[in-house]
């Protein structure tokens, strides 16, 4: 939530802060196999302790949430909607091995060209001058637009007296065409969990790779990388 409101609009769409705004929102999911535990979120894999197949669909509406100017400078403002449906699998294997596979397809509409960076935290100037970009490690991978994920995973778990509990590679592929820009972006992230108890504690190294969009909307011949060390913990 960001209560200043934008200063300086364009023709591409920036979100504002409007406390009239109504949000509505529904998710459903068929569970076909294994029931997920009923939680907000999910754990994303459950660590070959359950065989799932399900399938979901679902939407957001917010009014009032971002706005743009036309070309005769008038202030038009836009509802957000975002629709997906997706689907999570998850088998068990013999000999303490899994299958983790996740795949989404989503349709952003949050006003004409609206384009959102994420990024690691990092003071890092990656050419603000010519890179849309922006500083850092950010990629323009969420906005206006269709968006198609994949995410694998593969479990091998040891036995008890081990420190690590288990290894588990993963490897993510995200296909963005946005409205923005000329070309659709690939993201691709891959890496490997250490397991020490589940999601309680872990050890993530990982791997990204991206594109340099620049700021007439072209991409760049040249993709960027990054190398992450991570340790999560949980208290419970």
């Amino acid at each position: 939530m960001n209560r200043v409101s934008s200063s300086s609009l364009s023709e591409d769409a920036k979100l504002t802060y409007n406390p009239n705004a109504v949000y509505t929102s529904a998710y459903v999911k068929y569970q076909f196999r294994e029931n997920e535990p009923n939680i907000p979120f999910s754990g994303g894999t459950y660590h070959g302790t359950k065989n799932i197949l399900n399938i979901g669909v679902g939407f957001t509406n917010q009014t009032k949430s971002s706005q743009s100017l036309t070309v005769q400078n008038d202030t038009l403002t836009h509802t957000a909607r975002s629709f997906a449906i997706d689907a999570y699998y998850e088998q068990m294997l013999t000999n303490n091995h899994s299958w983790t596979l996740y795949i989404a397809y989503i349709n952003h509409d949050i006003g004409p060209n609206y384009v959102r960076n994420l990024a690691v935290n990092n003071i890092a100037d990656a050419g603000m001058s010519t890179s849309f970009n922006g500083v850092g490690n950010a990629i323009p991978v969420n906005g206006t637009g269709d968006i198609l994920v994949f995410q694998v995973g593969y479990l091998q778990k040891f036995k008890k007296y081990t420190f690590i509990e288990g290894i588990q590679p993963y490897f993510l592929a995200q296909y963005s065409d946005l409205d923005k820009l000329d070309t659709p972006i690939m993201l691709y992230v891959g890496g490997v969990n250490f397991l020490i108890n589940d999601h309680n504690s872990k050890f993530v190294l990982g791997y990204q790779n991206w594109p340099v969009v620049m700021k007439d909307s072209s991409i760049k011949n040249s993709r960027n990388s990054l190398v992450v060390l991570m340790y999560q913990f949980k208290f419970k």
